[in-house]
């Protein structure tokens, strides 16, 4: 998990990723971990950006 908290997702990144939708994802990510990220930054208000870098870690670590 320590070399995960380097893991940073540029802006272009992070918006790709809020828009991920089943079948329309430039990422590899179940729909599980799609509605993760969608949660995580839909309810994160100004703080969208942080709390999907964060999903973003927690996934890629559970697939680690």
């Amino acid at each position: 998990m320590d070399d995960l908290v380097a893991l940073a997702l540029d802006d272009e990144d992070l918006s790709e990723l809020s828009a991920c939708r089943l079948g329309r994802c430039g990422l590899k990510l179940s729909g599980d971990e799609m509605r993760e990220m969608q949660y995580a930054a839909s309810g994160a208000g100004a703080d969208w950006k942080v709390a999907l870098q964060q999903a973003f870690r927690g996934a890629v670590h559970m697939n680690a």
